[in-house]
């Protein structure tokens, strides 16, 4: 019996959480390349370059780890680069509206538009004093259907504590009126040596040509100026891979290759060369061998002389894909088509500037599992504005010999449970027996 418990107590041992025990070290990379900081921030950042995926041994990236001077794994993050955005501020056009004190309807106004196409307000009774601001009237034709980060109100600031709930509504024609979905308040708020001021409103996007900005009552400011901020994504160049495709290299004008691991690609030129050409284009992906193809974008590309002009169409872009494996189908082969050129874009490298510099991004292990991976800042907030950090020469750690994977250790577990099934065989066919010769 007490070799059964053996066996149990030898079953119960996860050789999972023991492999988890054994601490990576640059030694177990292929390659590393220094990181040099640039300041004393705690988070830097870097762009992965190109030799880093053409040596990984993962598609997820996650033979990937940063050390510091002694050797230990710092944690980090591998995103894609943020595209950069363009704000610009608007001034935007606007006219107070003023109510009758002793009625709840609101005094009726002239809009004129002028010459120019500007609106031009008539009959506005500000200077009547038994009336009260009410709402403003926004020409918002300047900032239509662009991506808005907030709008400021900018008013005259007073001694007063007040506190105004607005209501939004927007038109297209200045006489069909709908109430927008979006709860705003601005605020100027005074105690003793304190003070308080919300004067900015968020919305997203205005897709009318103007907007009415009211309260129930009374409006507490007079507004000095207008501002909208609208934030434009700019298109983030591409990293141009080439991959050598002459004319024979293709089969039933067919072409399959191979990308370095993790790339996110959303771009594929194919060179016409200078023949005239109009051809049907299909691009295919996949991650693995023996998975189906996944078609990516399909579309004519031309390259076409009209009028003593060329007219050159041969770039393709699609949905990001990170996948190894690609096909190229095309209606027919060009015979001065010599390469075709992916179109990606590199990830950034987040990581903790933790212990003494200088830091090493290691690279290039057949062997390190998912479960290895030091990924911590997952649970941080997003940081804007992270100090980037530069990267040395690549150079050798242990070489080829990490990208090989290890030979497939004795699975002791399963040897132990064959043991067990084996020996309860024995012990059943021996009872057997045992009860066989007795009834004998």
């Amino acid at each position: 019996m007490k070799y059964i418990w053996l066996i149990i107590s030898l079953l119960s041992i996860n050789p999972v959480s023991m492999a988890a025990q054994n601490q990576l070290k640059p030694a177990d990379f292929a390659y590393g390349i220094p990181i040099e900081t640039v300041n004393d921030d705690s988070i830097q950042r870097v762009v992965l370059p190109l030799t880093v995926y053409q040596n990984v041994t993962r598609d997820d990236l996650s033979d990937i780890a940063v050390f510091n001077r002694a050797g230990e794994r710092v944690s980090h993050e591998i995103r894609a680069v943020a595209a950069a955005q363009k704000k610009r501020t608007y001034n935007l056009v606007f006219f107070p509206i003023f109510s009758d004190k002793n009625s709840s309807q609101a005094i009726n106004l002239e809009f004129v538009r002028a010459d120019d196409g500007s609106l031009i307000v008539k009959g506005n009774p500000n200077t009547q004093p038994d009336n009260m601001l009410t709402a403003y009237l926004v020409d918002t034709r300047t900032i239509k259907n662009q991506w808005l980060e907030n709008v400021i109100l900018t008013w005259e600031e007073t001694d007063k504590t007040w506190i105004n709930a607005l209501k939004l509504l927007a038109s297209n024609d200045l006489q069909n009126w709908i109430e927008l979905p979006i709860a705003a308040s601005v605020a100027q708020l005074n105690y003793k040596d304190e003070h308080i001021l919300r004067n900015t409103i968020a919305i997203n996007k205005v897709p009318y040509n103007y907007m009415l900005i009211s309260a129930n009552k009374s409006l507490d400011f007079q507004l000095e100026q207008l501002q909208a901020i609208t934030v434009t994504q700019q298109d983030q160049p591409y990293d141009w891979f080439t991959i050598q495709a002459n004319a024979k290299s293709w089969r039933q004008n067919e072409y399959e290759f191979h990308l370095p691991r993790g790339m996110s690609v959303s771009a594929l030129d194919i060179n016409l060369g200078k023949q005239a050409n109009m051809i049907r284009v299909e691009v295919f992906s996949r991650n693995q061998v023996k998975l189906p193809w996944q078609r990516r974008t399909e579309a004519i590309i031309y390259n076409l002389m009209l009028n003593k002009q060329r007219l050159i169409n041969q770039q393709l872009e699609f949905g990001s894909s990170r996948d190894s494996y690609w096909l190229i189908k095309m209606s027919k082969i060009p015979n001065d088509l010599t390469s075709l050129t992916v179109g990606w874009h590199p990830d950034e490298l987040i990581f903790i500037a933790d212990g003494n510099a200088p830091y090493t991004l290691a690279y290039g292990n057949a062997n390190i599992t998912k479960y290895q991976s030091m990924n911590m800042m997952s649970q941080m907030p997003l940081v804007k504005d992270i100090s980037s950090a530069k990267l040395g020469k690549p150079f050798n750690l242990s070489g080829l010999n990490a990208l090989k994977p290890a030979a497939k250790p004795i699975d002791y577990k399963v040897g132990i449970l064959w043991g067990v099934l084996l020996l309860g065989v024995f012990f059943i066919a021996r009872m057997v027996f045992i009860l066989w010769k007795q009834m004998r």
